[in-house]
C-alpha cells in the first residue's frame, strides 16, 4: 500500500473542517483518507459525513489528538498508533520481507492533494453534486427550534454544515426576522453560505428586516431581497423548508 497522507484540521470547527475535507476529497486523495483533529465534536461530525460517502471511518485518540481514518470496504485493515514521533500505521497485508513496522502516515495539504492518487470512485460521491435542487430554505430565526438558545445556535450551525456537504443544494436560501443575523456576522455559518452561493444557490436577506435591525451595511453574504421574493419562493419551488 502507498503512503497515507494526513490532512491537518487542527484548530478548526466543524464547518471549516467539513469544507476543507470536501475540497481534499474533490482533489482526489488516495484511499484511505486520514484527518488529523483536536476536537471530539468535529471528529464525530466528520465521521457522519464520511459515512454518508460510503466510507468506513474510525477515530483514534491520544490525549487531545484525534486521527480520523476512513477507508473503502474493500481496502485492507490498518493498524494505527501514536508514539513520540506522532501517528504511525501499518497494514495487515504487508509482505513478509517488508519491515515489521511501516510508517504510512505523512502530512498533506488540500492544495496538493490531487497529486496523491486517482479520483475517488463514483460510488463514494453523491450524484449530481453540483446540481441545485428545486427547493427553497426559509430562515426566520438565528436559532433552530425553541428552548435553549445555545443549543439552538449549535443546531443552526450543524444544519448549514450539513447543507454545505456534497450533494444537491437548494436553489434559494432566504433570511428574514432574526435570521438576518446569520448573514450579517462573520461566522462559520457565513462560510458555509458563501460556499453554497459559489455552487449556485441564491442567498437573500430581507431588506425590511435589515433596516429594522440597522444592519443595512453589514451584509456578509448574498444580496438584499424583499418579501415578494420570499412569498414567490413558496409558490414557485417544489419544496420549501422553514428553519
Amino acid at each position: 500500500m502507498s503512503r497515507i497522507f494526513i490532512l491537518d484540521l487542527g484548530g478548526l470547527g466543524s464547518t471549516q473542517a467539513l469544507l476543507k475535507t470536501r475540497a481534499f476529497l474533490e482533489e482526489g486523495p488516495p484511499d484511505p483518507v486520514a484527518l488529523s483533529l483536536d476536537r471530539e465534536d468535529v471528529a464525530l461530525d466528520l465521521t457522519a459525513f464520511l459515512e454518508s460517502l460510503g466510507l468506513i471511518p474510525r477515530i483514534y485518540r491520544r490525549g487531545p489528538a484525534r486521527l480520523l481514518l476512513a477507508r473503502e470496504a474493500d481496502s485492507p485493515e490498518i493498524l494505527v498508533w501514536h508514539d513520540a514521533g506522532g501517528w504511525r500505521a501499518e497494514t495487515d497485508d504487508q509482505e513478509e520481507d517488508e519491515e515489521e513496522i511501516i510508517d504510512l502516515l505523512q502530512p498533506a495539504d488540500s492544495a496538493s492533494a490531487g497529486t496523491f492518487g486517482p479520483e475517488p470512485s463514483r460510488s463514494s460521491q453523491s450524484p449530481d453534486d453540483s446540481a441545485a435542487e428545486d427547493a427553497a430554505v426559509l430562515v426566520g430565526s438565528q436559532f433552530m427550534g425553541a428552548g435553549n438558545d445555545e443549543l439552538g445556535g449549535r443546531l443552526t450551525q450543524n444544519f448549514f454544515d450539513s447543507l454545505a456537504a456534497p450533494g444537491r443544494i437548494p436553489k434559494l436560501l432566504a433570511f428574514y426576522n432574526t435570521g438576518v443575523f446569520l448573514t450579517t456576522r462573520e461566522s462559520a455559518i457565513v462560510e458555509a453560505l458563501r460556499d453554497l452561493e459559489a455552487r449556485g444557490a441564491t442567498v437573500i436577506s430581507s431588506g425590511l428586516c435589515l433596516d429594522f435591525f440597522n444592519l443595512q451595511d453589514q451584509l456578509k453574504v448574498g444580496r438584499i431581497g424583499n418579501m415578494y421574493e420570499i412569498i414567490n419562493a413558496q409558490r414557485r419551488h417544489a419544496r420549501v423548508l422553514r428553519l
